[in-house]
Formats: C-alpha cells, sequence, structure tokens
C-alpha cells in the first residue's frame, strides 16, 4: 500500500505578523515618536553676546532659572571684529513668556572676593548661564549678556542714597555700609561725574535702617585702624578683613530742630574720608545747592592738595576738586587755577525762610568783602587749604562768569610776612646766648648744692631740739607757773594802787604810776592769752598756733 503525501497548497499572501520586515518598522516608529517628542519639547533658539565663555561647553553647560534647568547651550564662536563670544542657547518650549527685553543672563562661576565666596555649586557641575527673567510678552532672541550677577533691585525693601566724594576712597562694588557696627547695606554702584570733577555714589540701605537717615546724617569711609587715646589708655579699633580689602562705609545720624530732617530726591551726601573729618562743625543743609566755583592764585601752592578743604568760619562748606598751574610770563612765576565745590545751601538765611537763596546770599557777601585766600592748617607740614574770609584792606570784590565755571575773587594770604615774622623770632632765639647761660645754671646749681645740704642738716638738728625742749616735764608745767606769776603780780598792784590813791588825783607820782599800771595791766592781759595758747599747745612758740 502505497502512503500518500499530502499537498501543502502555497499562499501568496504576505504574513505581516511573521514578517522580517516588522523590525525595521518598529525600530522607525520609535524614531518618529522619539523625534516628535524632541521636537515637540524644543524651545526657541538665542544667542547671547558674553565678553568670554567663561568654562561654558557645548552640549553640556545648562541654562537655569531659580536652579531649575531649563536650555542648553548649543554652540560657542568668537564675534568677528569685537571682543566677545557668542553662545547659542536652545531653550524649552515653556520658557517663550520669559525671553523679553527685561531678561537678564550671565554665567555662574565659582568666585572668590571680599565679600566671601559664592556659585560653590558650580564646582562639581561646571559653569552655567544664569537666567532672570519676568513673564511677558515674549519673541526676543538676542541678548547682552551681564559680567555681574544680576540684582533685583525692585525685590529689594529699601532706599537707595547718593553720595558725593573729591575722588573714590579706595572703594570698590560691594563694600558693606554700616550704622552702629551693624551691616545694613551696601555700596551698589560708584562713577565719574559728568564734569569728572568728583565720584558718584550710590548706596542701599535695607528697609529697616532707612529711618535712620536724615538731612543730618553724616557718612564716612570706614578706617581700617583707629587709635583711641582718651581715658588715659590706648585703644585701638580695626575693620573687619573684608572692609580692609574691600573698603566699607559708615554712618550716623543726628537730629536738630533747627532744620527740616525730610530728605528731597536731589540730596547728595558728602562721603568723607575718616570720622575725624566728619566730626567737624557742620553747616548747611548737606548737598542740596553745590556750586563749582574757580579760584586764582599767585603764590606757591604746592602744600594745596585735591580734596583739601574750603572752609568758612571754621566750618566746612566746600573742598578742592582740581588744581591747575601754568607760568605767568608778565610776572614771571607760577599762575594757578584752583577748581573747587561750594555748597552755597550753607548761606542760607534760615530766619528768612524759604525767601533766602543761599547763592545769592553768597554774592551778597562778596560784595562786602568775603574773598578766598590761601591758610596753612599746620605750620610744621606747611599743608593749605581755603578760607573765605573778608579782605580789609582791598575793594569788595564780586563772583563773575567765565568760560567755565563762575570765578570767586582772592587776596593775597601774606605768607612771606609771616615767614619774616617767624625768621626774626627764630634769629632772636639764636642769638640768645643759651649755651653759656645753661653752663652758668649748672655751675650755681653744683656751687650750692653743698651749702644748701649743710644748711639743711642744721635745720633739721635745730627742729629736733625744739621737739625735745618742748617735750621735756618742766615745759609742760611752765603755763601754770606764769598764771600764779601773774596773780601774785595783780596783788601786788593792786596794794601799790591804794598807797597812790592816798596822795591826790593832782600827784604826778600818781598819774605816772597810773600810766604805768595800765600798762602793767595790759601786759598782764597779753601774758595770759599767751599762758592760754601755751596751755592748749605747748609747742606754739616754735610751730605757731596753727
Amino acid at each position: 500500500m502505497k502512503q500518500e503525501i499530502p499537498e501543502v497548497e502555497e499562499s501568496e499572501k504576505i504574513q505581516v505578523l511573521t514578517s522580517i520586515w516588522m523590525v525595521p518598522f518598529i525600530a522607525l516608529v520609535v524614531a518618529l515618536w522619539l523625534a516628535w517628542q524632541y521636537f515637540s519639547q524644543m524651545g526657541p533658539e538665542v544667542k547671547i553676546v558674553f565678553e568670554s565663555s567663561a568654562g561654558l561647553k557645548v552640549n553640556q553647560s545648562q541654562v537655569k532659572m531659580r536652579d531649575v534647568p531649563i536650555g542648553i547651550v548649543k554652540n560657542i564662536t568668537l564675534l568677528e571684529g569685537q571682543k566677545g563670544v557668542l553662545v547659542t542657547v536652545r531653550m524649552n518650549n515653556d520658557t517663550e513668556d520669559y525671553l523679553n527685553k527685561d531678561t537678564k543672563f550671565w554665567i555662574a562661576k565659582p568666585q572668590i572676593d571680599t565679600n566671601g565666596i559664592s556659585g560653590l555649586d558650580t564646582l562639581m557641575s561646571g559653569s552655567y548661564v544664569a537666567m532672570h527673567a519676568k513673564k511677558g510678552e515674549g519673541g526676543t532672541s538676542y541678548f547682552i549678556g551681564l559680567e555681574e550677577p544680576y540684582i533685583d533691585k525692585e525685590a529689594q525693601l529699601g532706599k537707595r542714597f547718593k553720595l558725593s566724594a573729591p575722588n573714590s576712597r579706595d572703594l570698590s562694588v560691594g563694600a558693606n555700609v554700616y550704622y552702629r557696627k551693624i551691616k545694613v547695606g551696601e555700596l551698589e554702584s560708584l562713577k565719574l561725574s559728568n564734569d569728572g570733577e568728583k565720584v558718584d555714589f550710590t548706596i542701599f540701605i535695607k528697609d529697616d535702617y532707612t529711618k535712620f537717615v536724615n538731612s543730618q546724617t553724616q557718612f564716612w569711609r570706614t578706617n581700617n585702624l583707629n587709635f583711641d587715646f582718651s581715658a588715659n589708655s590706648l585703644r585701638v579699633d580695626y575693620a573687619p578683613i573684608a572692609d580692609i580689602l574691600n573698603g566699607g562705609i559708615s554712618f550716623s545720624s543726628t537730629t536738630k530742630t533747627v532744620r527740616n530732617n525730610k530728605l528731597n530726591d536731589k540730596h547728595v551726601f558728602a562721603l568723607y574720608k575718616d570720622y575725624a573729618q566728619a566730626r567737624q562743625k557742620e553747616i548747611g543743609f548737606g548737598g542740596e545747592d553745590i556750586q563749582t566755583f574757580q579760584f586764582q592764585f599767585d603764590e606757591p601752592i604746592g602744600k594745596l592738595e585735591v580734596g583739601a578743604p574750603i572752609d568758612f568760619y571754621g566750618f566746612q562748606v566746600g573742598h578742592v576738586v582740581n588744581i591747575e598751574s601754568d607760568f605767568d610770563t608778565n610776572k614771571t612765576r607760577i599762575r594757578s587755577v584752583v577748581i573747587g565745590l561750594i555748597d552755597t545751601s550753607v548761606f542760607v538765611d534760615l530766619e528768612l525762610g524759604e525767601k533766602s537763596d543761599g547763592y545769592t546770599n553768597l554774592k551778597k557777601a562778596v560784595s562786602k568783602g568775603l574773598k578766598a585766600r590761601l591758610a596753612q592748617s599746620n605750620p610744621l607740614t606747611g599743608s593749605l587749604y581755603i578760607e573765605l574770609a573778608n579782605d580789609k584792606k582791598a575793594k569788595a570784590g564780586a563772583i563773575t562768569s567765565s568760560a567755565t565755571f563762575a570765578r570767586f575773587p582772592t587776596f593775597d594770604s601774606n605768607f612771606d610776612g609771616m615767614m619774616d615774622k617767624v625768621a626774626q623770632m627764630m634769629d632772636k632765639i639764636n642769638n640768645l646766648k643759651l649755651e653759656e647761660l645753661l653752663a652758668s645754671v649748672n655751675k650755681l646749681i653744683d656751687g650750692s648744692t653743698k651749702p644748701t645740704h649743710r644748711l639743711l642738716a642744721k635745720l633739721t638738728k635745730t627742729v629736733d631740739n625744739l621737739n625735745k625742749i618742748t617735750g621735756t616735764k618742766g615745759m609742760q608745767t611752765l603755763p601754770d607757773e606764769l598764771g600764779k606769776t601773774l596773780a601774785a603780780l595783780e596783788e601786788t598792784l593792786g596794794s601799790v594802787n591804794k598807797v597812790l590813791a592816798g596822795d591826790g588825783s593832782n600827784s604826778v607820782l600818781a598819774a605816772e604810776i597810773n600810766t604805768m599800771l595800765k600798762e602793767l595791766t595790759n601786759m598782764s592781759k597779753s601774758v595770759q592769752q599767751l599762758t592760754d595758747k601755751l596751755d592748749k599747745k605747748p609747742n606754739a612758740l616754735i610751730f605757731g598756733d596753727e
């Protein structure tokens, strides 16, 4: 029997589920899904310009806002014809509303300075692009990055105040501001003024401490070292290390009922170089109306320095900001022009109130003889300052206009006459034969030493002998014996008086005896007083009754 093999029918249909093409098909689907996932989360592309990349790495460095990753650095290229680099960043798709004109970018990196250590988190993760923004209308894609971390001033509670000084006072941004040695703020910015004659400062003070700042507040540069010799002791006070390296500002607040302590938006405080300068007598309203003046001097001003004070009756009303000198052909000497700032609010008459204008009053004072002259602050060092004083010898002047600044009249300080008097005095001192005089005095002292010693020895011996005499028993009983003697003498005199009375009142003998008796009586009273004193103090004859 022959076994039949069944025939298998061949199907022309493709078995999709079992086909080998199923694998690439699934891979394609997954790739498309991943691509869709990637592009659906991809946000806008942003370009940022920095001075340097500061450690940023392509496809590694992130963009963070509030420590949340919101983008990644895709490319870093050098800018052609410009200094800096162009960093291309791919942002997340949910950040478009934060990319507006107010958005700020900067590179967060490890930094060690006088304010401390910052950016420690970047030591492990590396530098990244930090972002500060508020939600708004987006669409901006090109930004200029910051070189310093951005500070949101609007989010800070406090106030900003303006200060001015002839130089930077060796301060830098970030310097601390102290009130009674408590940190209350910091220095936000410092820059040259528009005319280049001074430095303008902006400080921020926290809201809890702004109440201590008024029109009478004084600011000064915190000293690195302070020496105090008061209370018969030496005290050394030094600033914190951060202030020694970076500088610091301190201020004090006083209240005066004579003036209005409220501040206006234009108020500018003077920043003094140290506490000693800030302690000087204060007058005026503190920088509300500062005017620039030009002073011309024909005298040597080599000892006059920028920053030197301008004084009026012992009050500092301004300071020198610039000194220019050239050769005067006509007088064959150096001619100097000094630029100074004066706070004209000093000359406001408080009794007149708002009707009084400081600049107008200053002009009136100049028309009555007020001028400027050089004065010595220290005769030993010869350092100079400018003093506003009345010129009694010359005619009154006037503040005149010039091409640059108003010119303030000046007059001679007569330093030559003062130096002549000093020279004459020194000549007289030199003409004194001081060496011969000192030699004579020394000789006199040496020659009188031995006789003086002998005299003192004799006086000491005499006092010892007197003490011995007054201490004897006989000296102690002397007052009693004198008393008995005087009593017997009075009794005898009484008897004699009775005898003489019988001779008649016209008897010459009686008159003479009567006179004698009166004298004896007075003497008896004196002796009685003496005995009383000796009774109370036996050594009164030697040392007196005191």
